[in-house]
C-alpha cells in the first residue's frame, strides 16, 4: 500500500478528514512524509525538527508546518516535549479551495490567532459535544484562511536539493517495502541507480541519519507494533521484522529504544 510511507496516519474520511491530538513525545521520532498537511503547535519543551532539507530549532509557542511530501520528524534534544498535532487531509481541504499539495507554507509560524484555534479545536475533540466534528472542521478552515493569506512563501529549493529529496524519498519507500527482507545499502543503490557512496552521503546529509540506522529503525517500528497484544514469540517477531536472529533483534531494539523488547512489552501493558 502506498500509504505505508506514513507510519502514524490516522483513519480519515469525508466525515472527519483530519487528525488532532495532544502529543507528548519523549523520544526522537521516525522520519517520514505524507501527502497531507501536518502542523505541530508546541506547548511545552524545545527540540529540533527535520523539515525537508533543514533542521530547525523550535520551542513552546511555535507552529511547525510540514508541507505536503516534506520529509520530517521531531528530534528530542532537551527532554520531553508536548504539542498539538494537526493532520489535514489534502483531498478534502483541497476541494474546499486550499490546494495543500501545490503550495509552500512557511515552516515556522508564530501566530496567536492560529494557536488559539488549535487549542479550541483540541478541547472540542476532548469534550465531544454534539456536532464537535463540524465545529473542528470549521476551525481548521478558519486557520487555513489565516495561513493562506499570510504565510505562503516561494519554494526556494534549487534543482540539486530537489533531486536529493526525491532520492531520499525513494530510499525511504524502498526500505519501508522491504524492511522484512535481507537489506543492504548495496541493494538499495542497485534499485535507485546511484552509487552506494552517493546514496549514503545524500541520505545522511538530508536526514541526519545513516541508511543502516533507518533500516533498523523501520524494523524496530514494526516490531513495536507486533509486541502489542499478540502471541508471537520474540524469535518470530525478529524474523518478521527482517532480523537474522532474536539476539541481534534484542541488541538493536535496546540500542534504539533504551529498553529490551521484553521490558517494552511489559511496560506498555500489552
Amino acid at each position: 500500500m502506498e500509504s505505508t510511507y506514513e507510519l502514524h496516519l490516522a483513519l480519515m474520511n469525508s466525515e472527519f478528514p483530519l487528525k488532532i491530538k495532544l502529543q507528548p513525545q519523549r523520544d526522537t521520532g521516525y522520519i517520514h512524509w505524507h501527502e497531507n498537511l501536518e502542523m505541530l503547535y508546541f506547548l511545552e519543551g524545545d527540540c529540533k525538527v527535520i523539515n525537508g532539507n533543514e533542521e530547525l530549532q523550535v520551542k513552546a509557542g511555535d507552529i511547525v508546518v510540514f508541507n505536503s511530501e516534506a520529509l520530517h520528524c521531531v528530534k528530542i534534544t532537551n527532554g520531553p516535549t508536548k504539542y498539538i498535532l494537526i493532520n489535514l487531509d489534502a483531498n478534502y481541504f483541497g476541494a474546499m479551495g486550499f490546494k495543500i499539495g501545490d503550495t509552500n507554507i512557511q515552516k515556522i509560524i508564530r501566530d496567536k490567532n492560529i494557536s488559539d484555534i488549535f487549542e479550541r479545536a483540541l478541547k472540542e475533540k476532548d469534550d465531544e459535544l454534539p456536532y464537535y466534528r463540524e465545529s473542528i472542521k470549521t476551525m481548521m478552515l478558519e486557520a487555513l484562511v489565516i495561513i493562506f493569506r499570510n504565510y505562503l512563501v516561494d519554494d526556494l529549493n534549487d534543482d540539486e536539493n530537489s533531486n536529493k529529496l526525491r532520492l531520499v524519498k525513494k530510499v525511504v519507500k524502498y526500505i519501508k517495502r522491504h524492511y522484512d527482507e535481507e537489506l543492504s545499502v548495496e541493494k538499495i543503490s542497485e534499485h535507485c541507480g546511484y552509487s552506494r557512496f552517493y546514496i549514503s552521503k545524500t541520505f545522511k546529509e538530508i536526514t541526519g541519519y545513516t541508511v543502516i540506522w533507518y533500516i533498523n529503525a523501520a524494523r524496530i517500528e514494526k516490531a513495536k507494533s507486533l509486541l502489542k497484544g499478540n502471541d508471537l514469540s520474540m524469535s518470530e517477531i525478529a524474523l518478521q521484522c527482517g532480523f537474522v536472529n532474536q539476539s541481534y533483534f534484542g541488541k538493536v531494539f535496546k540500542r534504539l529504544e533504551n529498553i529490551s523488547p521484553h521490558e517494552y512489552k511489559a511496560k506498555k501493558g500489552y
